[in-house]
């Protein structure tokens, strides 16, 4: 597989049902960066992707800091969609889990309600801008 701009890509993920790739390349620049991408023959990959799209925008329209956007998409001649993101370190849950096995008990019960209060936070921020997102719609019909 080869995209426009990056020098080597290699699959992140397995590939879903619709075709919908998760990427992670370098630019020519030599700067890494994670994709999204649905080649022009998968209607159902592309049309996945547009949906993400959506409502990634709807969320940066609320002001939901804690979702990543995307730096960029892509829109080729075949019709396929790739949307570009920065590379975040992150780890696995499993990773954090076994990190705080070996914590001391206060220690372990803090970043526990850290992980708790971010995942409340993003749940209700993007609970909100679905609640914003159906209003919307019905006062656009009204």
């Amino acid at each position: 597989m080869s995209i426009p701009g990056f020098a080597s890509l290699e699959m992140l993920h397995p590939t879903s049902e619709e075709h919908l790739y998760t990427l992670v390349g370098t630019t020519t620049a030599g700067v890494p960066k994670r994709l999204r991408f649905a080649p022009g023959t998968q209607g159902r990959a592309r049309l996945r992707l547009r949906h993400e799209l959506d409502v990634l925008r709807i969320l940066q329209e609320q002001v939901v800091e804690t979702v990543p956007q995307p730096e960029s998409v892509e829109y080729f001649p075949d019709r396929g969609i790739c949307s570009i993101y920065a590379v975040v370190k992150t780890r696995s849950f499993h990773e954090f889990g076994d990190d705080i096995a070996q914590m001391d008990w206060l220690a372990r019960l803090g970043c526990i309600l850290k992980f708790a209060q971010s995942l409340a936070m993003t749940l209700a921020h993007t609970h909100m801008a679905g609640i914003f997102r159906i209003g919307s719609i019905f006062f656009a019909e009204a």
